[in-house]
């Protein structure tokens, strides 16, 4: 297969520039792009023009040389097009069981793009960096429960299951006074650390930390067993327990581009085949400045991802 490089060195494209707002970033709007080109064949990239012209981009060779880069591939007729997914459905039952959820599940797709007969659901990864999932406690749970139970070996269950019920007592969210990073390192020098702290943010944050603990260790498990981490790779990737097979939010294709230009579109297993021992799964913060009528408090509300990195 052709990478979209090797046009873009005969066109002269400068390098892209990724870094932009988060909700309103290039690679949102390189997804709209990708659409364009393709639906135009390769002729226009539609309302994005001036979005490429301000980026150093040409957008007549971009637009072409992205719809070369998904024609060779031979995945997707010519007679369809290709449309960001909007509407998305509810998650399974099983899910829901999974991550043993007492509210609606986050559903954001997996898929970005989609084909207009819905055979080609497409999500797009920027190449360096690209992050496979990154979920609130439930989300994680749920995840880890699908790789654990493909994985069909008893002792892994059973220790899984054991952190899950350690983590129902453990609170992974809370408001906090200051930054997660600045009562991290307080709590890093309290001479006795296993002890809960009297200081009210302190103690959400040492809270979050016994539980980050509890799953970074079964994280560590899951590892040592192949058929178990793949499963959860696949999940991450695709959504399929989640959403189910046939859902519109279930991707079967990935996309990958970087900050050159480069474009490929991998099937699921061919992805993970190539890229699955790049990518670290860890335990790590969010966190969210509190408003009242608009205003900042001075407070954040911190919880703990599970995120899937290469």
């Amino acid at each position: 297969m052709k990478k979209l490089s090797e046009f873009v060195n005969e066109s002269g494209i400068e390098e892209l520039n990724m870094i932009l707002e988060a909700d309103n970033s290039w690679g949102e709007i390189f997804e709209s792009i990708i659409c364009e080109a393709w639906n135009s064949h390769g002729k226009s990239l539609g309302d994005y023009v001036k979005e490429a012209e301000k980026r150093g981009i040409d957008p007549v060779a971009l637009a072409e040389n992205i719809y070369k880069c998904l024609s060779a591939t031979g995945e997707i007729s010519d007679s369809l097009t290709l449309n960001k997914l909007d509407n998305v459905p509810d998650t399974t039952q099983t899910w829901y069981d999974l991550g043993l959820y007492t509210k609606k599940p986050n559903t954001t797709p997996k898929t970005d793009i989609i084909s207009s007969d819905n055979s080609v659901k497409i999500s797009v990864k920027e190449e360096s960096g690209a992050r496979l999932m990154s979920g609130a406690v439930n989300e994680t749970i749920a995840t880890i429960r699908v790789a654990v139970e493909e994985s069909g070996d008893k002792e892994l269950k059973e220790f899984a299951e054991g952190i899950f019920e350690k983590l129902k007592g453990r609170s992974t969210r809370g408001r906090i006074k200051g930054t997660t990073a600045s009562i991290l390192k307080k709590l890093k020098l309290r001479e006795n650390p296993t002890d809960a702290p009297e200081d009210e943010s302190e103690r959400v944050i040492w809270e979050i930390e016994q539980a980050k603990n509890e799953l970074a260790a079964l994280i560590e498990e899951i590892k040592k067993f192949p058929k178990a981490y793949r499963a959860l790779l696949h999940e991450a990737i695709t959504g399929e327990v989640k959403f189910g097979s046939t859902s519109p939010a279930t991707a079967n294709y990935i996309l990958t581009w970087d900050k050159k230009g480069n474009c490929e579109l991998w099937g699921i297993d061919e992805y993970i085949n190539k890229f699955g021992n790049s990518y670290k799964i860890y335990a790590t913060y969010k966190s969210s400045s509190v408003k009242v009528d608009g205003v900042k408090t001075g407070a954040r509300d911190s919880w703990m991802v599970m995120t899937l990195s290469n």
